[in-house]
């Protein structure tokens, strides 16, 4: 039974939380991208920060629908070093991702590609 049956979480948490939780199996990528289509589910996703100069606060949110989340992929490193041992900041990689090897493959619906 999910840990969520107990608490006050929407029924599609512990849904979720089933499809995710069970012991020892595998997860399913196909029926995890179903499940987020059938209910619509969105990550919402808020960073907090401040401004060291003038001590601001600085808010940022955005919120992924299920067709806009990529599977199995990771952010390129923005970060390397020069050759006089600097680092360097490449702001352009920083949305960049790349396919992780080995990995399941999503099917090639646009879900997990665009």
């Amino acid at each position: 039974e999910s840990k969520n049956r107990e608490s006050d979480a929407p029924e599609a948490a512990i849904a979720l939380d089933e499809l995710l939780g069970k012991a020892g199996s595998q997860w399913d990528g196909r029926a995890i991208i179903e499940f987020l289509a059938e209910t619509e589910m969105e990550i919402v996703v808020m960073l907090e920060g401040i401004e060291p100069i003038g001590s601001c606060t600085i808010q940022a949110r955005h919120s992924y629908t299920y067709d806009q989340i990529m599977f199995n992929h990771d952010f390129k490193d923005p970060v390397s070093r020069d050759p006089d041992g600097r680092c360097v900041v490449n702001i352009e990689a920083m949305n960049q991702t790349v396919p992780l090897e080995g990995a399941f493959q999503m099917p090639d619906d646009g879900h997990a590609s665009q």
